[in-house]
């Protein structure tokens, strides 16, 4: 059975993936696509938090590790993380982005398997750890089909991040990176239009050169849409989704 992700056509002929549109939707600052938070609704989140214990993650800190079992699920309360998946080479790649309201963990938890990805706090962050039993205890019978919906979204950005922007210009991959980390910061972070990347972490998410994310960051700046600030900053939000194209 082929597993690669359906892909459609937009105008021009680039292909869109499901992984695509949900990044774009998230872009867009759409709740449709916020997390399972969104699925749940508000009195189900909140009975959810009750069912755990909440941690605190300081910025860079592991939440979760490649290759550790657990059967423990993390909802995403505060913070913005990056799910990176360690390669052959050593490296980390970015596999994706999640945000307040999100679940980490839950496709080893069940059946108490391998991490298959680590997850790293882009910003200090707050998460309610559950185990398997109390977050389906906490969901009741919805439990099944509301995890089933929400791993189906989710397995839509399967593989890493760069591969879902490849038939992009770098400047379209580097302006929508920065609006998708600004879409996810949560009113926890004191300054949201803040880009908490360096334009090195930006170059190893994208695999691209450092000098070629430089190289566009300085045309960004020039249309207004990034400021440097000893780092960059958003500005011009129009000129910034024009670059994106959204």
């Amino acid at each position: 059975m082929d597993s690669s992700p359906v892909v459609w056509r937009a105008r021009g002929g680039v292909p869109v993936t499901a992984g695509m549109r949900y990044a774009r939707a998230v872009i867009a600052g759409s709740t449709e696509s916020r997390g399972f938070r969104r699925l749940l609704g508000e009195p189900g989140w909140q009975g959810l938090r009750e069912a755990g214990v909440l941690w605190k993650y300081r910025k860079g800190e592991r939440l979760l590790r490649q290759g550790f079992r657990g059967t423990s699920v993390l909802a995403l309360v505060a913070g913005r993380v990056k799910v990176v998946q360690s390669t052959q080479d050593g490296k980390e790649a970015l596999i994706a982005l999640r945000g307040a309201g999100d679940l980490v963990g839950e496709i080893a938890a069940p059946h108490n398997g391998e991490r298959t990805a680590s997850v790293q706090a882009v910003d200090s962050c707050e998460a309610v750890r559950l185990e398997w039993g109390a977050l389906q205890s906490s969901l009741g019978k919805l439990s099944d089909s509301l995890l089933r919906e929400y791993m189906a979204l989710k397995l839509a950005q399967a593989g890493p991040y760069k591969l879902r922007l490849v038939h992009f210009k770098p400047e379209r991959k580097i302006a929508r990176l920065v609006l998708e980390l600004a879409a996810l910061a949560d009113p926890s972070i004191a300054d949201p239009n803040r880009v908490p990347f360096t334009q090195q972490e930006i170059a190893d998410s994208l695999g691209i050169r450092t000098s070629t994310v430089a190289e566009h960051v300085k045309r960004l700046r020039a249309k207004g849409a990034l400021v440097e600030r000893g780092h960059l900053v958003l500005g011009d939000r129009e000129a910034l989704h024009q670059a994106a194209g959204v």
